[in-house]
């Protein structure tokens, strides 16, 4: 691993120290259930093919997303610029379910231009500096490739509170999506699609959440299908949603 910027250190070393996370994973513990079977569906149909070649910005999910995910062999490489993050990501694998680990800094990836099929990361993008690891995505994704992002957005009241009370839960470097942010990502990409996800179902997950461990009940459900009416029909709100995933298709050659 080459020289790292001041704020991938920082990153690096907050990591290897730990963050805690217990109280944070209390409120979030009825989140993201019917999103997160929207985003195991695009996975899905894409993995359906032999032999994609993956990239995991992270390396937690992999197992999840692509391993139960997919009836198909495919070869999985997943990167952290923490040994701890590492280490804790390999003890989620069984045996025969062994990605590639490699530390490395997703600011610059040492790996050959149109390298990877598809190349997804959840939560990571918002601790870079996204623009230059995007580059650095679209260089190492194959023409026809697919890469796939979920990451919080700054401007939902209730998760503004959440950071708030949760301080030793984040580092100091990681900074949720604006609008903004979402527009330059458009002007990397020609193909980007965008899901906002938790607007209604946030504030109904976290107080069902005191009182329900099932992530599966009608009230989040109706809450969800009243998010994706209102990210259809009302865009001037996407804005106050909790989180988005963006859906980023390379151009075929």
């Amino acid at each position: 691993m080459g020289q790292l910027s001041n704020r991938s250190k920082r990153e690096q070393e907050i990591y290897d120290i730990g963050l805690d996370r217990q109280i944070w994973k209390k409120f979030f513990r009825n989140q993201g259930h019917f999103e997160n079977q929207r985003r195991l569906e695009i996975f899905r149909k894409f993995l359906d093919v032999e032999n994609r070649e993956v990239l995991e910005i992270g390396g937690s999910m992999s197992k999840a997303y692509v391993y139960d995910n997919s009836n198909k062999k495919h070869s999985v490489t997943c990167i952290n610029i923490s040994d701890k993050e590492l280490a804790e990501s390999k003890r989620d694998y069984s045996r025969s379910q062994q990605p590639l680990f490699i530390q490395m800094d997703a600011h610059k990836l040492d790996f050959d231009d149109s390298s990877f099929d598809m190349v997804f990361g959840f939560g990571m993008l918002h601790h870079l500096d996204y623009e230059k690891t995007l580059f650095e995505v679209n260089r190492v994704l194959k023409p026809g490739g697919i890469a796939i992002f979920k990451e919080p957005l700054d401007e939902n009241p209730v998760a503004q509170l959440v950071r708030f009370l949760t301080p030793k839960a984040r580092t100091h470097d990681e900074i949720p999506f604006r609008r903004h942010d979402l527009e330059k990502i458009k002007d990397i990409f020609s193909n980007v699609e965008l899901q906002f996800d938790q607007l209604l179902t946030f504030p109904i997950a976290l107080i069902s959440g005191l009182f329900i461990r099932d992530k599966d009940t009608k009230f989040i459900k109706v809450g969800f299908n009243m998010d994706n009416l209102i990210s259809r029909y009302l865009p001037f709100l996407r804005r106050y949603f909790r989180q988005v995933t963006i859906v980023i298709k390379k151009e075929a050659e």
